[in-house]
């Protein structure tokens, strides 16, 4: 029995020894990978950030991944829609930088006629960072796009007669950021409008500046009646708030310019942290009966995690369909729609456009 334990403790000695060694050999390798991981860690970390949440390679839209409901049909063409991106150039710029590099990949796949913003576009219009941002973002689709941009009361350095110097000197006339060919301008070019001929269709998109007055409201009108046969389009910052009913901007800006043009079909507007549509019908000459509806958007989703999350809106036209469908896709979660589906995402009429 005695040498029995001998044998046993021996052999139990052994085994431990063994495991000893294991186990150093095992810290040791251990802690030398982790040294390897900690090294790797700022290209590791940015790489599966940029797969899951927008990382470095993900911001060239090498790898941000394209939902297959999002393509285009041989008939259909598409307009891309952001708003208030303003937190990402103060403080996320990899997220604006994912969506632009998104937008580019895989424009053509969406048959990606034009790209929208509808204001807010920095934080702070005093701070030349964020601008720079800015303009790097909307630079790179424009290459490849045109884009229909306007000034949000973010975007505004002062209220005044400078109040849109910021916007002008960034994007202004002849800015590469905007990269339009064609576009119209009120005065320096705050308010903007561009003709555009998409799928057979024709549409006058008019971007009216934060504050805009009676004056570029005149400019609206102008244009919308020498584009009398085209959709109207109007594009603004503060249109609807978050009961979804019109401001008291909206208002003025329906009143003006909407309900006098019976071309106009569509308002897109930001500035509010929510998303909704609003349909309101006029009767356009007056005899008791509806003669079209206008469809009233807002969509902003600056209040979400990260000032966003990279959401942005895919509006796709089929015009053999009469119809146009809403998509909210964010290239840098890789997810749709930020609030509920029937929210952001749903069809509408276009019959009559």
């Amino acid at each position: 029995m005695k040498h029995n334990r001998i044998h046993l403790f021996n052999r139990h000695s052994f085994a431990v020894t063994l495991l000893s060694l294991l186990l150093l050999v095992c810290l040791t390798g251990c802690s030398l990978t982790g040294m390897g991981s900690t090294g790797n860690s700022a290209g590791s970390v940015s790489g599966s950030t940029s797969n899951t949440t927008g990382t470095s390679e993900a911001q060239t839209g090498s790898t941000a991944s394209f939902p297959a409901e999002l393509t285009a049909a041989d008939d259909s063409f598409s307009f891309i829609w952001l708003s208030d991106t303003q937190y990402y150039c103060s403080d996320y710029p990899e997220i604006f930088q994912t969506m632009s590099g998104w937008i580019t990949a895989n424009a053509s796949s969406m048959n990606a006629a034009v790209v929208l913003h509808t204001g807010d576009l920095v934080d702070d219009g005093s701070d030349e960072t964020q601008w720079s941002t800015a303009v790097s973002c909307m630079s790179a689709i424009a290459a490849q796009l045109p884009c229909v941009v306007l000034p949000g009361n973010n975007d505004v350095v002062s209220k005044g007669n400078d109040e849109y110097q910021a916007f002008d000197s960034y994007f202004g006339k002849g800015s590469d950021a905007t990269g339009t060919d064609g576009m119209l301008y009120c005065g320096d070019g705050a308010s903007r409008a561009l003709p555009l001929t998409a799928g057979g269709m024709q549409f006058i998109l008019i971007a009216l500046a934060w504050d805009a007055d009676e004056t570029t409201f005149a400019w609206a009108n102008q244009i919308l009646a020498q584009y009398a046969d085209s959709t109207g389009i109007i594009l603004t910052h503060d249109y609807l708030n978050k009961d979804i009913q019109r401001s008291d901007n909206g208002e003025a800006v329906f009143q003006a310019v909407v309900k006098p043009n019976a071309n106009v079909k569509l308002v897109l507007c930001g500035h509010k942290s929510t998303a909704g549509l609003l349909s309101s019908d006029i009767d356009d000459n007056g005899d008791g009966t509806s003669d079209r509806t206008v469809l009233q958007l807002i969509a902003d989703y600056q209040n979400e995690t990260k000032g966003g999350d990279g959401f942005l809106r895919v509006l796709t036209f089929t015009p053999s369909a009469q119809k146009l469908t809403i998509r909210t896709y964010s290239p840098y979660t890789g997810t749709m729609n930020c609030y509920d589906a029937d929210v952001d995402s749903y069809e509408l009429s276009t019959a009559g456009w």
